[in-house]
């Protein structure tokens, strides 16, 4: 390397690294003065905190599973979380006859809901019949899918005390269980407790826009760069994790957009976000299906199940 490529190179990482590590302290100090960590040790230490929460540190449920985590014990293996909207009822039947069809004992699905007046009826008849609604408390709009999210977390950890790994995942996913379990089997005992996998999304800037889906005001979210956070459409990650990330959802101020509050979460705990190019979830031609995940309609989800083409 030449004398002036080499100053190029040391001159951008001087310019970059102060701009790297003003964002990471506006993140840090952007929500609660008092270390996270500590907050959380704390907890796990004594049972309490001095700290004060910022959110609700209790969600309430309309409908619970049955016979998933009865017992506070659930699946020994695997629990896949499914988010998906009230009115969203054929897809969720379109799972439960396709990939969701599971009849390994130590791997279950559960379908992660809020509450819209309209299809309550149904909702209430669905949860008779499956037996695997977690419905809470709110109105199922997308901004309030941090809510979702965090009552999901709630229920795993309070009530599936036996399970190892969570998998989340969206209702328009199609799930290669098979690729999943194969993966977890490769793991070591430590690389399985620290693991939070999925499809990780670096220097992101929030958006400021207000016509935007995803907008944020600044008293919302101050910095200019969102920390790296995991796609919400399919995370895997490990029971520790879950309880660490649990445990600081009360501490943390919500914002409405659901995967990056895990990752802002996660840099204040000092988690390790595990980036895989299987969780891609881009789309692949059935006859090629060789990823963890693939998005598609629920036609396509269908038409494809029934062809019988294996993975």
């Amino acid at each position: 390397m030449t004398i002036l490529a080499t100053s190029c190179v040391l001159c951008f990482v001087f310019l970059t690294q102060p701009l790297i590590l003003f964002h990471e302290w506006c993140i840090h100090n952007s929500i609660v003065s008092r270390n996270l960590r500590e907050i959380v040790e704390e907890i796990f230490t004594k049972g309490s905190t001095t700290s004060r929460p910022v959110n609700p540190t209790n969600i309430e449920y309309i409908h619970k599973p049955l016979h998933v985590c009865d017992l506070h014990n659930g699946p020994e293996y695997l629990l896949v979380l499914v988010k998906s909207d009230a009115s969203n009822i054929a897809r969720r039947l379109s799972i439960r006859h396709t990939w969701g069809n599971i009849s390994h004992p130590h791997i279950k699905v559960i379908y992660l809901l809020g509450y819209v007046s309209v299809v309550q009826n149904m909702i209430d008849l669905e949860s008779f019949t499956f037996k695997d609604i977690l419905q809470g408390h709110f109105i199922d709009i997308y901004d309030n899918n941090i809510y979702k999210t965090a009552m999901a977390y709630q229920y795993a950890v309070n009530n599936c005390i036996n399970t190892q790994f969570l998998f989340f995942v969206d209702d328009d996913f199609f799930i290669n269980i098979l690729k999943i379990n194969q993966y977890l089997e490769t793991l070591t005992t430590t690389l399985k407790s620290k693991l939070f996998k999925g499809h990780i999304i670096k220097n992101a800037k929030p958006k400021r826009n207000k016509s935007s889906k995803w907008y944020l005001t600044k008293e919302e979210y101050p910095c200019d760069y969102f920390p790296n956070y995991p796609a919400g459409g399919a995370i895997l990650m490990s029971m520790t994790i879950a309880k660490l990330l649990k445990t600081a959802f009360p501490y943390v101020k919500f914002i409405r957009i659901d995967d990056v509050y895990l990752g802002i979460v996660a840099m204040k705990l000092n988690i390790n976000l595990q980036h895989d190019e299987r969780f891609d979830f881009s789309y692949t031609p059935p006859m090629h299906l060789k990823k963890c995940l693939h998005r598609m309609a629920m036609k396509t989800i269908d038409r494809f199940w029934q062809s019988g083409i294996s993975f």
